[in-house]
């Protein structure tokens, strides 16, 4: 499932021309979906 998202796909595709730039994409994208499940968290408990 992750694998079809275009930024995932992205970085898979790019890993051996910058892999630092890739790693720090897939920090923020790690992020990303934390608060993400963060606010569905909050959501639903309210």
């Amino acid at each position: 499932m992750i694998s079809h998202h275009p930024i995932f796909a992205k970085n898979t595709r790019t890993n051996k021309k910058n892999p630092a730039e890739n790693i720090s994409d897939g920090v923020l994208f790690f992020i990303a979906i934390l608060c993400v499940a963060n606010l569905a968290k909050g959501i639903i408990q309210d």
